[in-house]
């Protein structure tokens, strides 16, 4: 799926519109994950380099009702990843852009959340591990988006959100970084990590 960046006027519009429903779909504890999360706490909007929406959620809140409602919203399933109960991603999409819900795992005192290379084909060998500190997403602060069109997007971030930003990007976190690689510059990818089997 080609997808245009948001700084693309149409694109940016189309994104809004998929960020609305997705708050409004998903339940209690969710909150905006990766770059959506960074490009609206530093930016206050999409980064515009940006191709596709991230959210976070806890994986015992996740319900496939939430793809049910979106798929009855126009949204297409594009891939699922992983499995229910280790990485599970799933990536919908309408108007050409991609939105990921990442199902994040209680590990002890971790959180941690997968993401795939190479379509996920090998599933030992593609998985990519990114952990967090699990005191760092449990609260949540509220966000306020205004919308180009319609009222605001009530939606959430992690509430020490400059925390979880270092966490994931590193100290330089505040500063745009076009060549960022999505599945090797993340400072909390965890390489043979393993989680606890339930």
């Amino acid at each position: 799926m080609a997808s245009k960046p948001f700084s693309d006027p149409p694109t940016r519009a189309h994104a809004y519109e998929n960020l609305r429903d997705f708050a409004e779909v998903l339940p209690d504890h969710w909150w905006l994950e990766a770059g959506t999360c960074l490009g609206f706490f530093r930016e206050g909007d999409f980064i515009g380099h940006d191709l596709d929406l991230d959210f976070g959620i806890l994986a015992e809140d996740f319900s496939w009702d939430i793809v049910n409602e979106l798929v009855r919203r126009g949204f297409g399933i594009h891939r699922v990843y992983g499995a229910r109960d280790h990485g599970l991603e799933i990536r919908m999409a309408r108007h050409g852009i991609k939105c990921d819900i990442f199902l994040f795992y209680r590990n002890g005192e971790e959180l941690w959340h997968a993401a795939w290379r190479n379509g996920g084909a090998d599933f030992k060998r593609d998985i990519i591990y990114l952990v967090f500190e699990r005191a760092l997403l449990m609260d949540r602060a509220a966000l306020e988006i205004e919308a180009p069109v319609g009222p605001p997007i009530h939606a959430f971030v992690p509430e020490r959100t400059e925390d979880y930003l270092r966490a994931r990007y590193g100290k330089h976190w505040a500063e745009p970084n076009p060549n960022w690689r999505w599945d090797l510059d993340p400072r909390c990818i965890v390489p043979k990590y393993r989680p606890a089997q339930k």
